[in-house]
């Protein structure tokens, strides 16, 4: 049996990615790499907001209870890997 972990603030941070999703390909008709570099933004951000309080601890960039975890991997990357793709993605014009 295959186990994701994550946790509280993970799953919060997805799901307001979702409503930026939402809200901008209905409300405000973003471009696809726009929205996704935003959501990317949002997640590092957020993530890091979490983690900024518990600089103290050991490893807290990547501790699971210092910010939101999504299948084993911290947010702030999985924002990052969104932002980057999305990027090189907007400057060369090539579409996966």
């Amino acid at each position: 049996m295959i186990r994701f972990k994550f946790n509280p603030a993970g799953l919060i941070l997805l799901a307001s990615t979702i409503v930026i999703v939402i809200l901008g390909t209905s409300v405000f008709a973003m471009q696809d790499q726009l929205l996704m570099m935003l959501v990317g933004a949002v997640l590092i951000l957020g993530d890091m907001a979490l983690r900024l309080r518990k600089r103290g601890l050991d490893k807290w960039l990547t501790r699971p209870d210092a910010g939101g975890h999504l299948f084993s991997v911290p947010v702030w990357i999985v924002g990052a890997v969104l932002f980057v793709i999305n990027l090189i993605v907007r400057i060369t014009g090539a579409r996966p």
